[in-house]
């Protein structure tokens, strides 16, 4: 009875607990990183990618299985099972899209594992990838089984990963992929209780630390902003 009492307390405390976020990188300065690794390693660069796409953890994408991702066009067909179940969408009315017009495919992450997995159970992630990622990530679960983790030698893509980002951010790590997006995606517009889906935070606290404690400006915030400043005019007008 002891132990089960301090197991829930150290899990609570682990879930209220999280230090402070990493240096971030601008959408600039991801693409040079991006771009680096696309010439170096195709597959490290989508593994970046990836976790950029989902404002992910590192740990969260190395831990996915073959079985965790559902890319939605006919071009990169995969193992798509109960996809209306998991996203609310049909894939077939997603595949009807021109291809061309494709130039970010639709994917689903199941998060079955990591942090945010432990705290809130097993959680998925509606987003999209570019055309060129898809590719890499279809050759992925065509040559490996679903029981595999997505992304072979995990130790190497991170290693790689590291290595270009010193190279090109040196107060960055692997880490700042995830802040980073979680500040880009707020900041074109996805409303929060949106973000928390992705990211997987279950506390607003922690969510508003990785958008720097209230100084990134967001789309959501504009209209709430203007309106207080009109409810607020009269104090500027002179008191009689």
């Amino acid at each position: 009875m002891v132990w089960r009492s301090a197991m829930t307390y150290a899990r609570k405390m682990m879930q209220q607990s999280e230090t402070n976020p990493p240096a971030g990188v601008t959408i600039h300065t991801f693409k040079v990183i991006y771009a680096r690794l696309r010439h170096r390693s195709p597959m490290t660069a989508t593994y970046l990618m990836l976790m950029w796409c989902s404002a992910a953890r590192a740990v969260d994408i190395e831990r996915m299985k073959v079985r965790d991702i559902f890319i939605y066009t006919q071009e990169y067909p995969t193992h798509v099972e109960s996809d209306r179940q998991l996203t609310g969408l049909d894939s077939l009315q997603i595949t009807s899209l021109p291809q061309e017009t494709l130039e970010m495919v639709p994917v689903t992450l199941l998060m079955k594992r990591g942090k945010g997995a432990h705290f809130r159970g097993t959680y998925h992630i509606s987003t999209a990838i570019p055309r060129q990622d898809a590719a890499v990530l279809s050759e992925l679960i065509a040559t490996r089984t679903k029981s595999h983790l997505l992304f072979p030698d995990i130790a190497a893509r991170r290693r790689e990963a590291l290595e270009v980002i010193y190279a090109v951010a040196p107060t960055a790590c692997v880490a700042s992929i995830r802040r980073s997006a979680i500040q880009f995606l707020a900041g074109q517009g996805i409303p929060q209780h949106l973000m928390m889906k992705i990211s997987g935070h279950t506390r607003e606290e922690t969510y508003h630390r990785y958008l720097g404690d209230g100084r990134l400006r967001t789309r959501e915030d504009a209209p709430l902003q203007e309106l207080a400043a009109v409810a607020l005019r009269p104090l500027q007008q002179p008191s009689n």
